[in-house]
């Protein structure tokens, strides 16, 4: 069984836009789609998948990026039929800021998406994360010299809160260039994704993880002989499934009737102890002139939803300003995608892989030894352990992921590092040598940073020198084209 795995991040800087292509054969695949044929390649199986797709640095970035994919499938998935939008299995987007989600529906005028996995939380925690991404300067495209800059301004000359704030006109970038699809977005996920083609929709609830060795025990594939059973003239019938988790595979079917995975995407919705959503509900309904249960009540209308986002920005973020602790942040969602092979690589001599070099933007001299086919996303996970005084429990959320990805992060060959490379989301642990089995290169994907400073600050100087101390490698994505990345590897599985 030979799989071809390529997974690329793409220039959107401030922002995050991954492509994985899967492609597996019982024989060796050809060099090029035009190289094959239904004869000559029949017994073969493609995924096209996507983790989230937005950018708030560079909009003409984002746009010309999403056309180059959509060109790069046109030209080379073996699942392309003329004159049709290429077509996209499954798209998971891991939360709900605007630098994560506003190319959706760009994305859409170009590709075609049959299923979409999201993370399912509560109106008033979409709202407390667009409020933030806003804040924090990752909005609308907004400078620093706008809203972060005049809110702190205003915050530093109050001992409470954003007292000195007394109306709208104090904050004059607002509102955010928030589109009509993006509102409607947050205000119903769903029913922002059904105007996309009516693609299936799977929301993904906080729940414990089940870990994916249990699922998928690392002898699994070799307790059966592969060579003997696959070596029949009969054409190959591969499975795709994806359950209400948001949980995927790729299965090959053998002689005897069953069907064993080849490829999984397994998803990890954050537990989070939302500590700052009492708050928040509370400075939201006082911004409003409602009671908190008279704000509960209106949550529950997805016009009133879309009209605070639209028309009443400004009190969104005083709320989420007076909730959170200067200089503090919390993302309560974030879905978490490990896509990678079913076993564990190495632990059979025919399971091996080998690096390729798959299209232009690929860059040789990053993770040319030791190849790990899989990648593991974490869109803006707090991967440091949550504490406050008004949580009620202390939420672990590396050891979480640890005990969720178990024995399958040996697969892991690149890790997208939490929330752009913020330090204050990153731990330590999650670079540590006894989670790994190689050396993952770590990337994350900014802005093009300034006479030396970034305009959101990312990636932290001291994470840029934690990889390095532990030995990794750090790939930085920008808005400029030529810092795409791409790891490819052909695997026998």
């Amino acid at each position: 069984m030979v799989v071809y795995s390529e997974h690329t991040q793409w220039a959107v800087g401030q922002g995050f836009f991954r492509t994985g292509r899967i492609l597996a054969s019982e024989t060796k695949l050809p060099a090029s789609r035009s190289k094959a044929s239904a004869n000559s390649w029949p017994n073969s199986r493609e995924i096209n998948y996507i983790y989230d797709c937005g950018s708030t640095s560079d909009i003409a970035a984002l746009e010309s990026e999403i056309r180059y994919y959509a060109n790069y499938l046109v030209k080379h998935s073996y699942n392309y039929v003329r004159n049709v939008k290429p077509q996209i299995d499954v798209m998971y987007i891991s939360h709900f800021h605007l630098d994560h989600i506003n190319g959706i529906k760009r994305l859409h005028d170009v590709v075609d998406i049959k299923v979409f996995v999201i993370p399912l939380v509560d109106p008033i925690a979409r709202l407390l994360s667009i409020a933030e991404s806003v804040y924090h300067g990752s909005g609308g495209g907004l400078e620093p010299s706008g809203i972060v800059s005049q809110v702190e301004a205003l915050r530093e000359s109050s001992d409470n809160g954003l007292d000195g704030i007394e109306n709208d006109d104090d904050l004059d970038e607002f509102p955010p260039d928030i589109s009509e699809w993006e509102a409607t977005f947050i205000s119903s996920p769903a029913e922002a994704l059904q105007e996309l083609g009516s693609p299936e929709i799977i929301q993904v609830p906080p729940a414990e993880s089940t870990p994916i060795d249990q699922e998928y025990p690392e002898e699994s594939l070799y307790e059966i002989e592969l060579e003997s059973v696959l070596a029949t003239d009969r054409e190959t019938e591969w499975e795709w499934e994806i359950d209400h988790s948001g949980n995927a595979k790729l299965l090959v079917g053998l002689d005897s009737g069953a069907a064993i995975p080849v490829w999984i995407w397994q998803t990890y919705q954050l537990q989070g102890a939302k500590p700052y959503i009492p708050k928040f509900r509370a400075e939201l309904a006082k911004a409003r002139n409602l009671t908190v249960i008279e704000l509960e009540k209106k949550l529950t209308d997805k016009n009133f939803i879309y009209d605070l986002v639209r028309n009443h920005f400004t009190e969104l973020v005083k709320a989420y300003a007076d909730a959170l602790p200067k200089g503090n942040r919390y993302n309560i969602s974030s879905l978490c995608l490990y896509s990678g092979p079913a076993s564990i690589v190495g632990i059979h001599p025919r399971m091996q892989s080998w690096r390729c070099r798959p299209a232009e933007f690929a860059r040789s001299e990053i993770g040319a030894w030791d190849v790990r086919p899989g990648w593991l996303g974490t869109g803006d996970a707090p991967t440091k352990p949550q504490k406050t005084k008004s949580a009620t429990k202390t939420v672990d959320e590396l050891q979480a992921i640890k005990d969720w990805l178990g024995k399958h992060a040996r697969n892991v060959g690149s890790l997208a590092l939490p929330h752009h490379g913020a330090k204050g989301d990153l731990d330590l642990g999650l670079l540590s040598e006894n989670l790994w089995e190689g050396q993952p290169v770590c990337f994350i994907s900014a802005r093009t940073q300034i006479n030396g400073i970034s305009k959101f600050r990312h990636p932290n100087p001291e994470t840029v020198s934690a990889v390095a101390d532990h030995g990794l490698h750090l790939v930085c994505v920008s808005e400029n084209p030529n810092s795409r990345w791409t790891l490819a590897a052909r695997s026998r599985l």
